[in-house]
């Protein structure tokens, strides 16, 4: 019995330590666009996070399509997409946050998507 404890204690405080130290959360919003291009995905939501992103021609993330996690984040995307369903979405903070590409968002500092979850 202790042992299960101590291996559930050890797996949580790993999870935990996986979480990015820098991300931000936006709850309970829908995919308005969905772009691929060059390898990456660019996601417009229906609320800007404007205190942590930035704005680059209306898409607020970006993620690398070309890998599994990026894979499994496109996946989801476009079923919310197609679905309309509600999502909980995790991102890195924009480096020019509430910028946009006339200011300072580009591919450099537009935040990327670090999490997603359907509603």
């Amino acid at each position: 019995m202790k042992s299960k404890i101590a291996s559930a204690f050890v797996m949580t405080i790993a999870m935990l330590s996986a979480l990015p130290v820098e991300a931000a959360f936006l709850g309970g919003v829908t995919i308005d666009r969905l772009r691929v291009h060059n390898g990456f995905a660019y996601v417009q939501t229906s609320v800007f996070p404007s205190k942590n992103a930035c704005d680059l021609y209306s898409e607020y993330y970006k993620f690398d399509v070309k890998t599994e996690e990026g894979k499994a984040y496109l996946s989801a995307l476009l079923a919310a997409k197609t679905t309309g369903a509600v999502v909980d979405v995790w991102y890195s903070i924009s480096s020019a946050p509430g910028e946009n590409q006339t200011s300072g968002c580009n591919e450099n500092t537009v935040s990327t998507l670090q999490g997603v979850r359907l509603k």
